[in-house]
């Protein structure tokens, strides 16, 4: 039996009900509210950002699932964490409060009662008892846990990450997403809605692949208001306002200054200030296709990696300059390519932007970089295609496009791919082991082909280049 919509409490009172505070104006105006649609809606993808030490998992991850069961007593939900020893302790609190007379009080339903000496991991109400399937009502997890046979209605992650330094462990980083990507998300069903809560660490975390891969609900709580670009905070905050009263407005200026990556990261969901560093993307503009002048040359320049679904992307660049010594960011492809398809999306992008467009690619040292810059040649047989080695500092070969675009002289053209060529702009670091830089290293390649006199260079080349501009 499921309780009738008029007798269920908001998640507000119920979440007030249960804690010693009165929820701030963020959480009670914005956060419940958007976690209580999971009550009545089916298929939600949330991916959600809050500061460290504001109350969101106590409200997400301990209250959250007693509510959604004390609304509907057989419904499932499932809690993972970095380890189920994390996600185990959340179920405590859970067990807790549901056996709580007060609770019992608020959600009188006996399909919601627990048996006593039920385990904090895994647990079932009277009404999925009754139903003979199986299934708990509640299910903690850990991100290396199988999810054979455990299905949900509701899956909540938080904590994918033990540490900022997991989070930049290329090994645990690609674990993380293995267990979404094959294990957990292939098995829930698109009714299943999944809240994603997450600190970000650079832009190839979960949340990075997460929102890259599309279909989410963006939601971030900066701890102080920025510009919010991308529409992802709710608050309708100006600039500089605080989320909460929490945390001063001189605490937390101290902790950027401490360490301005951590907190873009963990305060604001950034990985890195929104002004950038080595680039400047807010100095980018932007026009559609339609509007865009004529092209004296053009330029596609591809950053190669071959492995599926993990690891490094492929990138091709597509860049343009016209006759006033303006550049343009034309396209970008960009995928994780098994080898086969990776060169099968090679050659039809070239066939897609005719023969008129140069084709770079890069060519890696050693006796395997040329026979692989040999058989990129020949597979574009036909086309202007040119490669040669590339070695040494990113950053320097990166320079001369970072001083085009911080000055203005960039413009792109709108489209789907903007928002990660934007992130990853913004999070390049000159010799940062944690950076994504696959679209940085193209556009500075397919730049430099349009730019420096042969197209190519070397770090002594390209000093000595900038050197007598």
């Amino acid at each position: 039996m499921t309780a009738s919509p008029a007798a269920i409490p908001s998640l507000v009172d119920f979440v007030e009900s249960t804690v010693n505070f009165r929820c701030h104006d963020w959480q009670r105006l914005y956060l419940c509210p958007i976690l209580e649609r999971l009550r009545t809606e089916k298929g939600l993808r949330i991916a959600l950002h809050g500061p460290p030490q504001y109350g969101k998992s106590v409200i997400t991850s301990q209250r959250l699932p007693a509510y959604l069961i004390g609304a509907d007593p057989a419904t499932r939900v499932a809690l993972a964490c970095y380890n189920e020893t994390h996600s185990t302790g959340f179920g405590q609190v859970i067990l807790d409060l549901m056996q709580d007379e007060s609770y019992q009080e608020m959600f009188p339903d006996p399909g919601c009662r627990i048996p006593k000496d039920a385990p904090a991991g895994r647990f079932k109400t009277a009404a999925r008892l009754a139903r003979r399937d199986g299934q708990a009502s509640f299910l903690a997890m850990g991100l290396n846990s199988g999810f054979t046979g455990k299905g949900a209605d509701h899956l909540i992650i938080d904590d994918p990450y033990k540490s900022a330094d997991d989070a930049r462990s290329q090994a645990i980083n690609e674990k993380v997403w293995r267990w979404w990507s094959q294990t957990a998300g292939p098995r829930i069903p698109d009714t299943t809605n999944v809240v994603v809560m997450f600190h970000r660490y650079h832009d190839d975390d979960l949340a990075g692949r997460l929102l890259a891969e599309g279909g989410w609900e963006y939601v971030r709580f900066p701890a102080i208001a920025d510009a919010n670009k991308d529409g992802s905070d709710p608050t309708g905050r100006a600039a500089g306002e605080l989320l909460s009263p929490m945390r001063s407005q001189a605490w937390l200026e101290k902790q950027r200054d401490k360490d301005v990556i951590t907190f873009f990261g963990q305060f604001q969901g950034d990985p890195q200030p929104n002004e950038g560093g080595f680039f400047k993307p807010e100095k980018l503009s932007y026009l559609d296709a339609s509007d865009l002048p004529p092209m004296l040359r053009k330029v596609r320049a591809w950053d190669k990696a071959a492995t599926e679904g993990a690891g490094d992307w492929t990138v091709g660049a597509l860049m343009g300059i016209d006759a006033a010594g303006r550049y343009y960011i034309l396209d970008i492809v960009r995928n994780r390519w098994a080898t086969d398809a990776r060169d099968a999306a090679i050659l039809q992008t070239a066939k897609e932007d005719g023969r008129d467009v140069k084709i770079r690619g890069p060519q890696d040292p050693g006796g395997a970089g040329v026979s692989d810059a040999l058989a990129f040649t020949r597979l574009l047989a036909g086309f202007s295609v040119t490669t040669a080695p590339v070695s040494g500092a990113k950053h320097i070969r990166a320079d001369p496009f970072s001083s085009q675009l911080n000055g203005g002289n960039v413009a792109c053209v709108r489209a789907s791919w903007n928002a990660a060529m934007k992130h990853e702009l913004r999070s390049f670091l000159p010799n940062n082991p944690a950076g994504i830089d696959d679209q940085v290293d193209a556009l500075a390649d397919a730049f430099n082909a349009l730019a420096i006199p042969g197209g190519w260079a070397q770090d002594t080349e390209l000093l000595d280049w900038l050197t007598a501009r």
